[in-house]
């Protein structure tokens, strides 16, 4: 038997159609397309890591301020260098936060501080990055208060733009 009278095995893949080829303008469009996300979930990732990364650098600086001021007895009445330029804290808020700081008898136990950031750009009135922290602090006199700290980046420092005590409620 020569090579040409053997049987012809049976190739399976000449059963089956051809797979459609893609026309090659939706390949490129397709990888446009996921380029696009990519950089789109990269630029998210990085706007959001930043966030998240300035709110937790500022949770022990928090403390350390909120030990601190209540140390001190409040904020230096006149230009104290924690304070940012243009702080929300007017002189009358600064005087009363100070009295009432005076009464505390200092901080006994903080709570670790939850802090959230924001970043303002453009038409906003106030624009910068800010990070809100909020911590509940047991004084020595028995009291109970919540204190909020707004903190915002000016120079590339972090300055207190709002200081506010509030006494805790019971929920």
């Amino acid at each position: 038997m020569t090579p040409s009278d053997r049987p012809k095995p049976e190739v399976f893949h000449r059963l089956r159609p051809p797979p459609s080829r893609l026309p090659k303008a939706l390949k490129i469009a397709s990888l446009v397309v996921l380029g696009l996300t990519v950089l789109m979930f990269a630029g998210c990732a990085w706007l959001f890591g930043g966030l998240i990364a300035n709110s937790l650098e500022r949770v022990e600086p928090t403390r350390a301020l909120i030990l601190s001021v209540t140390a001190q007895r409040g904020f230096a009445p006149a230009g104290d260098p924690r304070l940012a330029e243009g702080a929300q804290l007017s002189p009358e808020a600064l005087a009363r936060l100070n009295s009432g700081l005076a009464e505390t008898g200092g901080a006994l136990f903080i709570s670790k501080p939850g802090c959230t950031a924001q970043s303002y750009r453009g038409a906003e009135a106030r624009e910068g990055d800010f990070v809100t922290c909020l911590a509940q602090v047991d004084f020595l006199n028995n009291v109970q208060r919540s204190v909020e700290i707004v903190w915002v980046r000016q120079r590339g420092a972090w300055y207190v733009d709002d200081f506010s005590m509030q006494d805790a409620r019971a929920e």
